[in-house]
């Protein structure tokens, strides 16, 4: 079983306790090469054991201020950076993959940790002080929540409008679809249609993928040749659709199949 059907079976198990670390090493296992969760996570559990003290600022410290770990600004949207292992290896990485470190550093020394999914930078937060937010890509710096929402403003300027919500916490599975999200982007302006396709097989796995992403899914497979596969993910997607619009899509998949001819 490949690395795509290992994230599938996963995700699809239990996905209200879906084990973060092996998700994100999965996503790296099937994008980037093989991957050996024992010993990614046994990594992860030497980090762990090297932290001092018993708050997530005290996790933070150790990440961020003695192993060294920060953000790569110079290659911000490098794929490697959406990698676990990577981020492990070069400790350098984006702020939701920095984020996930911390995160799983933290649940393996009982501090609790969550995501908190900021469009355009994700942090961390403290669920038992809801001021206390990580930024793991800035060094580990600690923000309030009205620090956060400066940092939003210069991102994205005065005029976009804020929503509390953005600092909510959010659950495992949430992290793992910005994750993917961001890859299928990065893919998508790079143009590497193998990846792309791979990135989209893995989102399509998640339970409550849109039929839109399975006919972005079924276009990726076309435009890399496999009209076949394309054909099939269409036929699959009508059948959970409205009669109008499982017609159109049923008749492209037979404008497809037309093209192995």
């Amino acid at each position: 079983m490949d690395e795509v059907e290992q994230f599938r079976a996963l995700v699809r198990a239990d996905v209200a306790r879906l084990p973060l670390d092996v998700a994100c090493l999965l996503v790296a296992g099937a994008l980037d090469g093989g991957v050996d969760i024992a010993a990614e996570r046994a990594r992860l559990d030497a980090l762990a054991g090297s932290v001092s003290g018993t708050t997530l600022v005290d996790v933070a410290h150790h990440l961020f201020r003695v192993a060294g770990f920060d953000g790569d600004r110079r290659h911000y949207y490098e794929p490697a950076n959406s990698f676990l292992p990577r981020v492990l290896d070069r400790r350098i990485g984006i702020p939701i993959t920095l984020a996930v470190l911390t995160i799983e550093v933290a649940r393996r020394v009982g501090v609790p940790a969550v995501g908190i999914s900021m469009p355009g930078h994700f942090l961390v937060g403290d669920p038992a002080d809801d001021e206390a937010l990580i930024d793991g890509f800035s060094g580990g710096v600690l923000l309030d929540r009205a620090a956060a929402r400066r940092l939003f403003a210069h991102l994205h300027g005065d005029d976009v409008p804020f929503e509390p919500s953005y600092l909510d916490p959010v659950p495992s599975v949430a992290i793992v679809a910005r994750l993917l999200a961001n890859l299928r982007q990065i893919y998508a302006t790079r143009g590497e249609r193998h990846q792309l396709v791979r990135v989209l097989q893995l989102r399509c796995s998640m339970p409550g993928a849109a039929a839109g992403e399975r006919a972005a899914l079924a276009e990726a497979l076309a435009a890399a040749g496999r009209f076949d596969e394309a054909a099939v993910v269409l036929e699959t997607t009508a059948d959970g659709v409205p009669s109008s619009t499982a017609a159109r899509l049923r008749s492209s998949a037979q404008g497809l199949r037309a093209r192995l001819n």
